[in-house]
């Protein structure tokens, strides 16, 4: 089994609190031939001189230091100066249990497949949550296609995705990586969701352990976790790619249900409150993010198919009321600042 050569990319930018816990995870993986490239995406803090005195003391760490241009950018630039048959994705504040890297490239050796996945916990604090999905085994390309259709990004049995849709908890052959990188590239939301869509829409085979191997720490000040403008328009920019690569129409109402879900929602009820604290604030909000690409071609679908409510939401969306969403379902949510904001 240890004569393959796994490459292990972990993006690195201003993340020197987790770091050396990262690092140390993947330097005692139980599966030893690895290639361990760091990317330091022009840190400020650090990580760089982090990255640097573990390289000195393991031969297997590459460690590359650019100017930053976004996490995505950071991962092509990995891929470009690794050797790896497969591929494997870290980012820099996460971390693997020590049998990861053995534990996905067994189906490899054993059924040959593309493309390998695993379960994950999120760690939140000292919080440990698993995150166990019961799709599991073996695929080939029929089954594939099959998953996709029905469940690859929203399953109505389990009210989220399949299995998990970022490149993290993956195990990859590396002809299927690059153009799965470059079509998440741009966006700085779901630039990772994009390219691990684009790499199973073109594989041949891949193989769902059940276990949870992969740590995925949650922290507060996190890019997505912060509300601005922007986000909206990074969140449509996905949902637009989503759409050209899904040329067959595979995810057909999962898309519309995936981004109602995991954007709209998120958005009006937990990040839009903590900048906008009236209605006239929301009301030019909204105005400014109904000019946004992707918005109209979101709405020329009819429903959410997530129930009444949030198809009543749907619709005073699409139908630009926004003085009665904002007091029939959102007043609660969006309360005055101290500051008199």
């Amino acid at each position: 089994m240890q004569d393959i050569l796994v490459s292990v990319i972990v993006p690195v930018f201003n993340v020197e609190k987790f770091l050396s816990k990262c690092i140390d995870s993947i330097i005692h993986q139980t599966y030893k031939k690895l290639e361990i490239i760091l990317v330091d995406d022009g840190s400020k803090d650090n990580s760089g001189q982090i990255c640097d005195e573990y390289a000195s003391k393991d031969e297997r760490i590459k460690v590359i230091h650019k100017d930053n241009e976004g996490v995505a950018q950071a991962r092509i630039t990995g891929f470009e100066n690794c050797s790896g048959s497969y591929i494997s994705f870290v980012d820099g504040d996460d971390y693997i249990s020590a049998s990861y890297i053995e534990k996905l490239i067994g189906p490899v050796c054993e059924y040959k497949v593309d493309f390998v996945c695993c379960w994950y916990n999120i760690q939140k604090g000292e919080k440990i949550t698993p995150v166990h999905y019961p799709t599991k085994g073996l695929f080939d390309r029929t089954r594939i296609l099959t998953f996709i259709s029905s469940q690859y990004l929203y399953d109505d049995n389990l009210g989220h995705s399949g299995i998990p849709i970022f490149l993290w908890t993956k195990l990859i052959k590396r002809e299927y990586v690059k153009k799965g990188l470059l079509a998440g590239k741009g966006v700085w939301w779901g630039e990772d969701q994009i390219a691990a869509f684009h790499i199973i829409m073109s594989v041949k085979s891949m193989f769902v352990v059940d276990e949870c191997l992969y740590y995925y720490v949650r922290r507060d000040n996190q890019a997505t976790s912060i509300y601005k403008t922007s986000l909206w328009l990074n969140q449509l920019s996905t949902y637009l790619r989503y759409k050209a690569i899904d040329k067959d129409n595979l995810l057909k109402s999962q898309l519309v249900k995936h981004v109602w879900k995991y954007s709209f929602l998120v958005n009006l009820y937990k990040k839009m409150p903590m900048e906008i604290h009236s209605c006239s604030a929301f009301f030019s909000e909204m105005e400014r993010i109904e000019k946004m690409e992707g918005w109209r071609e979101y709405f020329s679908s009819k429903k959410t198919g997530l129930g009444r409510r949030n198809d009543i939401i749907f619709w005073l969306l699409k139908l630009r009321m926004y003085h009665i969403l904002y007091f029939v379902f959102l007043k609660r949510v969006y309360k005055p600042s101290t500051s008199g904001h």
